[in-house]
C-alpha cells in the first residue's frame, strides 16, 4: 500500500499524469444523465419554469454533454456509455421519438462533434436494441445511416470508445432477443460471451463504473445485464451529473483504483490485533449510520443524505 499516492497529492497531480495512471486500468463508465430539463432551467432560468426554446435547450445541453465527455476522456477513461433514447421516450408519440432521433443525429454528426471524436481518439458507435426492436422501425433507417457514418470515421483503430444508446424495453429484453436469434443461428444455446458480443460488438466486456445523480438504485438499462460482471462500482452525486466537477471525478477514480479492491474478494485477510482494533473503532463510530436514507428537495426530488467529511 506504500506506493499509493495520498488523495491530496492525487487531487493536485497534472491531468496528464492522472490520465496515464487511469489508462492502465482500461476503465469503462456509464453516465446516467437524468435531469437535463432541470439542468437547463437551473442554468438558464425562465419565468414559466418550462422549456420554451427547444433549439436553445438542445444546443446548451449538447454543449454541457460534450464538456462532460471531454472531462472523462481527458482523465484516461477508455470507454463511455451514454443513453440517448430510453423507453419513456418511446412511450410518447411517434413524432416525439422521430424528433429526438433526428435532433440527436444532427448533434452527433456536427462539425464540433466530429472534431471532438478525433481529439478524444474515440471510435463511436450505437448500442441498444434500435436495430431489432419493432418500436424503432420508423426511425431504423435514420439510425442505420448514423451508425454507418460513424463506421467510416475510423481510418485507424482509435484508442477509446464512445457508445450512444438507443433502447426500447430494457436491457434484459435485448439480451433475450439476441440470445434467441443466436440460438437459431448456432443451433445451440449461446454462451455469455457470445451474447455479450452480439449486444456490444465493439466492447466493453464489462462495466466498471456508473455515475448517477440522486437515486441509489440500478435497473437493466442502467447496467446492461451482459456487462454486469459483479464489479460495477456505483457513485451517486447530490447534484446533476452534467455538472460533474474535475475534483469529484478525481475522487471517484482514486476510490475505484486505489481503495475499492485493496482487500481480496475472498475473505482471507489475516485478522491480527491491529486490524481488529481498526474495525472495532470504525464500527463503533458508525453503528447508528444508514447509507441510503434521504430527503425530499422542494418536496419532490429525493436525494440521499450525507455527512460532509472534513478533510
Amino acid at each position: 500500500m506504500s506506493n499509493i499516492p495520498t488523495l491530496q497529492d492525487w487531487l493536485m497531480w497534472d491531468q496528464q499524469v492522472i490520465s496515464a495512471v487511469v489508462r492502465q486500468h482500461n476503465l469503462s463508465i456509464k453516465m446516467l444523465l437524468d435531469g437535463t430539463t432541470r439542468h437547463y432551467l437551473l442554468h438558464r432560468p425562465v419565468s414559466s419554469g418550462q422549456v420554451t426554446d427547444f433549439d436553445d435547450y438542445a444546443r446548451e445541453e449538447a454543449k454541457a454533454l460534450f464538456a462532460l465527455l471531454d472531462l472523462l476522456f481527458s482523465h484516461g477513461l477508455a470507454t463511455i456509455l451514454i443513453l440517448n433514447v430510453w423507453p419513456p421516450d418511446i412511450e410518447r408519440r411517434e413524432s416525439h421519438i422521430q424528433h429526438i432521433v433526428n435532433a440527436s443525429k444532427e448533434v452527433l454528426l456536427s462539425d464540433a462533434a466530429l472534431n471532438a471524436y478525433r481529439q478524444w481518439d474515440a471510435a463511436v458507435h450505437l448500442y441498444g436494441n434500435w436495430d431489432i426492436s419493432p418500436q424503432f422501425q420508423f426511425v431504423h433507417e435514420t439510425l442505420s445511416d448514423l451508425e454507418a457514418q460513424f463506421v467510416v470515421l475510423h481510418a485507424h483503430k482509435p484508442q477509446n470508445l464512445l457508445l450512444w444508446g438507443y433502447y426500447a424495453g430494457n436491457g434484459l429484453d435485448e439480451t433475450i432477443a439476441r440470445s434467441v436469434a443466436l440460438s437459431k443461428t448456432l443451433g445451440r444455446l449461446p454462451t455469455e460471451a457470445e451474447v455479450r458480443q452480439a449486444c456490444f460488438p465493439w466492447g466493453p466486456e464489462n462495466l466498471d463504473l456508473v455515475i448517477s445523480g440522486g437515486w441509489l438504485r440500478m435497473g437493466n438499462l442502467d447496467i446492461p445485464p451482459v456487462l454486469n460482471s459483479g464489479r460495477t462500482d456505483l457513485y451517486s452525486l447530490l447534484h446533476l451529473p452534467l455538472d460533474l466537477t474535475e475534483q469529484q471525478l478525481r475522487r471517484i477514480l482514486y476510490d475505484r483504483i486505489f481503495l475499492r479492491y485493496a482487500a481480496s474478494p475472498v475473505d482471507d485477510t489475516p485478522y491480527d490485533t491491529e486490524t481488529l482494533k481498526a474495525l472495532r473503532s470504525f464500527y463503533a463510530a458508525h453503528n447508528t449510520d444508514v447509507l441510503g436514507l434521504g430527503e425530499l428537495v422542494a418536496g419532490k426530488f429525493w436525494y440521499p443524505k450525507v455527512t460532509r467529511v472534513q478533510e
